[in-house]
C-alpha cells in the first residue's frame, strides 16, 4: 500500500511521462510552416516580426514607398504624403511638415544618401493606423550605412496617406 501511494504521488507530481514525451516529440519532430519560414528568414537576416498582412489599399502605399526609397525618388510616393507628416531624417530634419515640405526634405536627403537597396520586412497596425518597417543600405559620401525606415499611414477622407516617415 505504501509503495502504491508513493507511485501515485510521483505520477501526480511529475505527470504521465508517456503523454508529455509524446507531445514534445511531436512538436520537435514536425516543424510547422511558421517555424520553417522563420528559420529561412533568420538565415537571410530578415526574420518576420509578426503575421500581419497589409490590406491591398495599404499595400499600394507601402509598395510606392518601397519603390521610391529604393530609387531615392520621393516623387514615386509623393501623392501619398499627408497634409501634415511627422518626418525624422537621420542626421537631418525632424518635425511636422506639410506634404510638399516633406517631399523637398526627402529629395534633399536622397541627394546625399543614395540607396543601394531597401525592403520592408514588417507590417502591422497600431490602433487603426497601418505601418511598415524595413531596412536598407545607403551610400553617404562614399560610405555605406545601414538604415531602418518606419512609415505609418492614417486615413484622410476616403484614402490612406503617409502620416509618419522616419529614417534611422
Amino acid at each position: 500500500m505504501r509503495y502504491l501511494s508513493s507511485i501515485l504521488l510521483l505520477v501526480y507530481l511529475l505527470g504521465p511521462p508517456a503523454a508529455g514525451a509524446q507531445v514534445e516529440q511531436r512538436q520537435a519532430g514536425r516543424p510547422t510552416r511558421e517555424r520553417h519560414v522563420d528559420e529561412n528568414f533568420r538565415r537571410l537576416g530578415n526574420a518576420p516580426q509578426n503575421p500581419y498582412v497589409p490590406r491591398s489599399d495599404h499595400l499600394e502605399v507601402f509598395q510606392a514607398v518601397k519603390r521610391g526609397v529604393a530609387k531615392g525618388d520621393p516623387s514615386a510616393f509623393s501623392r501619398y504624403l499627408g497634409d501634415q507628416v511627422s518626418l525624422s531624417l537621420r542626421g537631418g530634419e525632424t518635425g511636422y511638415f506639410s506634404g510638399s515640405q516633406s517631399f523637398y526634405l526627402l529629395s534633399s536627403f536622397f541627394s546625399i544618401h543614395h540607396p543601394l537597396g531597401f525592403d520592408f520586412t514588417t507590417f502591422g497596425e497600431s490602433g487603426d493606423n497601418p505601418y511598415a518597417t524595413g531596412g536598407g543600405t545607403f551610400v553617404n559620401r562614399g560610405v555605406r550605412e545601414r538604415v531602418q525606415i518606419y512609415v505609418s499611414l492614417s486615413r484622410s477622407g476616403s484614402r490612406w496617406v503617409i502620416s509618419q516617415f522616419n529614417i534611422y
